[in-house]
């Protein structure tokens, strides 16, 4: 009677047993299920795909005749004679003439004779409509962690009006709301002025705080401008001060 309890090179008997008696039956049940037929293959198959692989080999020599012919046509429709070189030649000068004419000119001036130009172009955030809140302990722990802030602000922030004199006169005034859906975003300024040359007195002013009355930045400089001379009139938001450059 076989010990069950035993070992045989440190497996145990009750291991073995099963496999060596359930082991051929099982390999005979999966070969009758199908993996005969992996391992040798009916005649009817191997005949089917030795007729598939022919009819292929067949339809890519066919293509190969075809593309020799193709080739030997368009190698004998592409030869060229000077004749032929020279007319390419000439239709490409027909579009490249034009092109390199009115590249240089006429040429493109920004200001007429004896003008500058001046350009108020700036982007600058209004300040916020409502005071910015410092939050508590509790508050921020309801809070998930990456909305968590010292402060919480609203978004809205207020227009910013703008005011543009030269020697005096005033040549440009105007307010523009903030950009943006939720008006958080910056005003936007972009305008030109076209001067005769010569010193002129430059004043530029703005209200950004939602202020009715004076004025929350200003500069007023004295400037030479010189014919065809472009000024640029821009705003440092980090600096709080209008450049003109």
């Amino acid at each position: 009677m076989i010990d069950l309890t035993a070992t045989y090179h440190g497996i145990p008997v009750f291991y073995i047993v099963p496999i060596l008696f359930f082991g051929p039956i099982l390999i005979w049940m999966l070969y009758m299920m199908g993996i005969k037929h992996i391992i040798y293959l009916p005649g009817e198959v191997i005949a089917k795909r030795k007729r598939e692989r022919e009819e292929r080999e067949q339809l890519m020599d066919e293509r190969r005749k075809k593309m020799g012919q193709t080739e030997k046509v368009r190698k004998r429709e592409t030869k060229y004679t000077a004749m032929s070189w020279v007319g390419q030649g000439l239709f490409y000068a027909l579009f490249a003439l034009p092109i390199y004419l009115w590249s240089a000119d006429p040429a493109y001036r920004l200001t007429n004779d004896g003008e500058a130009q001046i350009k108020l172009s700036l982007s600058k955030p209004g300040d916020h409509k409502t005071l910015c809140v410092k939050m508590s302990r509790e508050e921020l722990r309801k809070l998930p962690p990456q909305k968590r802030g010292k402060q919480k602000c609203g978004r809205e922030r207020w227009p910013v009006y703008i005011e543009f004199y030269m020697d005096g006169e005033l040549l440009y005034a105007k307010s523009i709301k903030p950009s943006g859906v939720a008006s958080d975003g910056p005003s936007l300024f972009y305008q030109k002025f076209q001067v005769p040359a010569g010193t002129h007195k430059i004043s530029v002013r703005m209200r950004e705080t939602g202020r009715e009355e004076g004025f929350d930045s200003q500069i007023e400089e004295t400037v030479n401008l010189k014919a065809t001379q472009v000024l640029a009139v821009d705003y440092h938001t980090e600096e709080s001060r209008f450049i003109l450059r």
